[in-house]
C-alpha cells in the first residue's frame, strides 16, 4: 500500500535514468557482482496487482483473451530480459500482517502466485518467499548488499531500510526511463532519515494515528522526532519504551501547540489536543522497527547462492504459453519468440560470454568444449550496423542473428494442444520464414565489444576503409550505486559483496551470493579457483580472451558487413 503522499515529498530526491544506460554501465562495465548483471529484487505482489487492476473496467477481461494477467506479465518478465540484470521476485509470506494502516490485508497468497513462478523460473530469474512481508524481505536484501535496488512503487522499503530503490517503470509514458530514490539522496536533499520516514508513516492516516497532514508529518521529521522515536523503539525494552513514549508525545504536542522552534508554517492547537494517550502503539512501531524477516530469530535464511543469471528454458517456456494463451499455436508462439524472447537470448549469451574466467576459458580452448547452451554465439552472423547513444542511451551494434536453432528448441516444448482451425498460405509462409530465418537484434556495443572482439574488430575495419568514424561514448555518466568489494564468508555462507568505503551505507550481516567471488574477466581480477591462488595481469587476461574469441570468430571472416 505504501505511504500515502510521500512521493511527493521525496519528488526532489528522485534521480532519473535510461534503464539501459543504468544496466549496462553499472551492471556490465562496472561488473560490480563478477557476472556482469545487476541484481534487482521485486516486489511481485505490486506486478499482481496492477496486471489485474487493468482489467478491472467491466467488459475488459471478458474481451482481453485467456489469461490476460499472466500473459501482461509474460510479456513484462520479456522486457527485462533484454537487458544485463537479474531479477529476485519476493513473495509475501503467511505471517504477512493482517491489518496495515487500519485496513484489512489478505493474507492468503494471490490466485495467480504458481502460475507467475512457474514463467519467472522458466524465464530464467529467481523468486523467494518472504516469511512476512516482501518489502521488509527486499530492505534487508538491499541494505545487506545482496541485491543491488529494490523495484517497487511502495515506500515503505525505505522505511524498513532500503538503500536503493527503483521504481516500477511506466514504459507508455517514461520509454526507457527510470526513477531512483537513494537514503543518501534523501536524507542530503530532504533531511530525511529512516527515522524520519518512520514518523512519516505512522502519522500517514488509519485508525491508530492522529491524522496528520503529510506537510506536517514532514516538517515534524526534519525537527528530528522521528530519529528519536526510531532510537527509542530500538532500545528501550517495554516498560521503558512507554516512559520514552510518554516523553516524547509530549514534547510532539508542545511543538504543535506553541511552535516555539519554528519548524512548522503555523501552530497546530487542535492537532495538538488531538494525540491520543496511546499514540503512537508500540505494536506498530514494532512492525515497522522490527518486521519479521528471514534474518529473524527462528527464520531460515534463503539461499542466495542459487540467485545467478539463468539461460531462458526455451522448450518449458513455450509449453506454458501453449497452455495458457489463445495465441499458444506453433505459429502464434514462434512469432511471439522471435520479438519478444529471443533477442533476451542473445544479450544473456553474450554478457555470459564476456563473462567467462580466464582459467574454465583456457580449459575450454584446449578441450574445444565450450558450452553454448540453447543459444550458439555461431548464430550471430554479421553486425549490420552501429548506432549513437539516442534512444537508448548508450550506442550499440544491431547485429543478424540465426534462428534456426532457436526454432527447434521452441517446437520441442509444443504438444499440438492448439491448431489454427483458419491455416492461410499466409501464415505457413510466414512459419516457414521464422524456422529457416534470421532476426535482428541491438546489443550495446560494450557488450558485443568484449564478448565478440573478433567479430567487432573486423567491422570496425570495414568501416574504417570506408572512412567512417567510430562512435564515441559519453564519460559525463554519475553513478547510482556504490563499489563492491568481496568479503569473508560469513556462518558457513559463499563469499558476498559488500559496499565500499566510498558510500556511509549501514550494511550489516551478509548472506550468501552466487558469484559474488567472481572477478572482473576485463579488469584482469581472479578469484582462487580450485586451489589456486592466481591472480593475472590485466594484459594476460586480454591476451588470453582475445585467443579465444578469434578461435570462435574463424569461421566468420567471410561475413559481409553493411551500413
Amino acid at each position: 500500500m505504501g505511504i500515502p503522499g510521500i512521493w511527493n515529498i521525496l519528488l526532489k530526491a528522485k534521480q532519473s535514468r535510461p534503464f539501459t544506460e543504468l544496466t549496462v554501465l553499472e551492471g556490465f562495465e562496472a561488473n560490480r557482482r563478477g557476472a556482469r548483471t545487476l541484481m534487482i529484487g521485486v516486489d511481485a505482489s505490486i506486478w499482481l496487482n496492477q496486471t489485474q487492476s487493468i482489467f478491472h473496467v467491466p467488459g475488459m477481461h471478458y474481451q482481453a483473451g485467456e489469461n490476460p494477467e499472466l500473459r501482461t506479465l509474460f510479456y513484462r518478465l520479456a522486457c527485462f530480459r533484454k537487458l544485463p540484470i537479474h531479477l529476485v521476485f519476493v513473495f509475501d509470506g503467511e505471517h504477512r500482517p493482517s491489518i496495515k494502516r487500519g485496513v484489512n490485508v489478505c493474507t492468503k497468497a494471490h490466485a495467480l502466485t504458481s502460475s507467475f513462478q512457474e514463467f519467472i523460473e522458466q524465464y530464467g530469474y529467481s523468486f523467494h518467499t518472504a516469511p512476512a512481508e516482501a518489502e521488509a524481505e527486499l530492505a534487508v536484501l538491499n541494505s545487506h548488499g545482496i541485491i543491488d535496488a529494490v523495484l517497487s512503487d511502495d515506500a515503505d522499503t525505505l522505511l524498513f531500510g532500503a538503500t536503493h530503490l527503483i521504481r516500477n517503470p511506466n514504459v507508455k509514458e517514461d520509454g526507457d526511463n527510470i526513477n531512483i530514490y537513494t537514503a543518501d539522496a534523501i536524507c542530503s536533499t530532504l533531511s530525511l532519515t529512516s527515522g524520519g520516514i518512520l514518523l512519516l508513516a505512522i502519522l500517514s492516516g488509519g485508525d491508530y494515528d492522529p491524522g496528520c497532514g503529510m506537510t506536517t508529518a514532514y516538517s515534524l521529521a526534519r525537527a528530528g522526532f522521528g530519529d528519536e522515536l526510531l532510537h527509542a523503539t530500538k532500545t528501550c525494552p517495554p516498560p521503558e519504551l512507554e516512559r520514552s513514549l510518554e516523553k516524547w508525545r509530549n514534547r510532539l504536542r508542545m511543538a504543535l501547540r506553541y511552535n516555539d522552534a519554528g519548524h512548522l508554517s503555523r501552530r497546530q492547537v487542535a492537532l495538538s489536543n488531538s494525540v491520543p494517550n496511546t499514540f503512537p502503539d508500540p505494536r506498530i512501531l514494532a512492525l515497522y522497527v522490527n518486521p519479521i524477516t528471514s534474518w529473524s530469530p527462528g527464520q531460515k535464511l534463503p539461499n542466495t547462492a542459487a540467485w545467478v543469471p539463468r539461460e531462458v528454458n526455451l522448450t518449458k517456456l513455450a509449453a506454458l504459453c501453449e497452455r495458457s494463451f489463445t495465441w499458444g499455436t506453433s505459429d502464434g508462439i514462434l512469432s511471439c519468440f522471435q520479438e519478444h524472447v529471443w533477442p533476451g537470448m542473445t544479450l544473456y549469451r553474450l554478457v555470459e560470454e564476456a563473462n567467462v574466467d580466464p582459467t574454465a576459458m583456457l580449459t575450454a580452448h584446449f578441450a574445444q568444449t565450450i558450452a553454448e547452451g540453447t543459444f550458439a554465439l555461431s548464430s550471430i552472423l554479421r553486425i549490420v550496423r552501429q548506432q549513437k547513444a539516442e534512444k537508448k542511451a548508450v550506442p550499440g551494434y544491431t547485429v543478424e542473428v540465426q534462428t534456426g536453432h532457436l526454432s527447434t528448441a521452441t517446437l520441442s516444448g509444443l504438444r499440438g494442444l492448439r491448431t489454427f482451425t483458419e491455416a492461410t498460405t499466409k501464415s505457413a509462409t510466414k512459419k516457414t520464414k521464422i524456422l529457416l530465418g534470421r532476426m535482428m537484434v541491438w546489443v550495446p556495443c560494450s557488450i558485443l565489444e568484449q564478448a565478440l572482439p573478433a567479430l567487432v574488430a573486423r567491422y570496425q575495419k570495414a568501416q574504417k576503409s570506408k572512412n567512417k568514424p567510430s562512435l564515441a561514448v559519453s564519460s559525463t555518466y554519475k553513478a547510482i550505486f556504490p563499489k563492491l568489494f568481496p568479503t569473508a564468508a560469513i556462518a558457513g555462507h559463499d563469499t558476498a559483496p559488500v559496499a565500499g568505503p566510498s558510500t556511509d551505507h549501514r550494511v550489516g550481516p551478509i548472506a550468501a551470493h552466487g558469484g559474488a567471488s567472481t572477478a572482473a574477466v576485463a579488469r584482469g581480477i581472479m578469484a582462487p579457483i580450485s586451489g589456486l591462488n592466481v591472480v593475472p595481469t590485466a594484459g594476460h587476461s586480454i591476451a588470453l580472451v582475445a585467443e579465444h574469441h578469434a578461435t570462435l570468430g574463424s569461421s566468420l571472416d567471410n561475413a559481409i558487413y553493411i551500413d
